[in-house]
């Protein structure tokens, strides 16, 4: 990490109107947030605060929440989870049959049009990342290391 330093209150504030601007998010973001200078954000719990003075070598703290790409803000799949609940605009339900494809890593066709920028990706009450819609394809940003190997269906038995 570049720098581990916490966020001001007003780059904290900046992060916030992002959030709200971009996901319609206005909940409490109660976390300490860093930034890289890539640009990528990792947030952690206020406690963690305390380690920060002393004379510890740290070479990272915290989850990794995303990273901002000309004015927009990409989140991981941990970014996802922590703000769509709360999200209230770009937000792209799948059905479970997209979702299979989403988790092996595929872009994903969709019949109804949305706003070309980053879209939350969810289906029921999982949160499973962030991608970007355009010319009717739902772009997925999954890291390839993070694809799932197979996907199974609630119909699916093992024996």
């Amino acid at each position: 990490m570049g720098r581990l330093d916490p966020l001001n209150s007003k780059e904290l504030k900046q992060l916030k109107q992002l959030l709200q601007e971009q996901y319609g998010y206005k909940a409490d973001f109660a976390y300490t947030v860093f930034v890289t200078e890539e640009n990528k954000y990792y947030v952690a719990t206020r406690e963690v605060e305390q380690f920060l003075d002393k004379k510890l070598r740290i070479e990272r703290v915290g989850v990794y929440f995303g990273q901002e790409l000309h004015g927009e803000l990409r989140l991981s799949i941990e970014g996802s989870q922590i703000i769509g609940p709360g999200a209230e605009e770009h937000v792209i339900e799948l059905t479970p049959e997209q979702r299979g494809d989403w988790m092996l890593g595929k872009d994903v066709l969709l019949d109804e049009e949305h706003e070309q920028t980053f879209h939350i990706i969810k289906c029921g009450q999982d949160f499973l990342g962030c991608g970007k819609f355009k010319n009717g394809v739902l772009q997925n940003y999954v890291p390839k290391e993070r694809y799932v190997g197979a996907v199974f269906t609630d119909e699916d038995t093992i024996i």
